[in-house]
């Protein structure tokens, strides 16, 4: 009974673990996909290694959104009429760790100005790490409007 309770008690563990990766798998991807929709409507991208800033169509106050990977973290901010707020997208916990999230901006010209430069595509990369299983997710997308930050 002992041997049948430990073997029930490891694979309610091993699924649960497995659950919550499956989570926060289904939200890295959830979160690329955002990132991507909003690249390619943007009126202006920039980037560091790990901070995402993005200048949206005008219209509706919204004049900056930022994605930053900050300790495991992955926050997101808005800025609405001067006020800007932030949330935590992704955030490790101790079963799920957001190791690390890697952004690369391809520069070219700007085709208004030739002379300034201007975002021609962004890549990004998020490892989610939970016990010895990796995932390693990547999405790229071009700014349609494509000018200078």
């Amino acid at each position: 009974m002992v041997a049948v309770a430990a073997a029930v008690q490891a694979s309610m563990d091993s699924y649960r673990d497995n659950e919550r990766f499956a989570d926060a798998t289904q939200t890295a991807r959830f979160v690329l996909g955002r990132m991507m929709r909003e690249i390619r409507t943007a009126e202006a991208v920039d980037a560091t290694s790990t901070t995402l800033s993005i200048i949206p169509p005008a219209g509706d106050g919204l004049t900056l959104i930022e994605y930053d990977f900050d300790d495991g973290t992955l926050y997101y901010r808005q800025t609405i009429d001067g006020s800007t707020t932030s949330q935590p997208l992704i955030a490790s916990d101790e079963k799920v760790t957001l190791q690390s999230m890697t952004i690369t901006q391809m520069l070219g010209p700007d085709p208004e100005n030739p002379e300034q430069t201007c975002t021609e595509s962004v890549t990004v990369r998020i490892v989610l790490v939970s016990g010895n299983q990796q995932v390693d997710m990547t999405a790229s997308a071009c700014p349609r409007r494509n000018r200078p930050f």
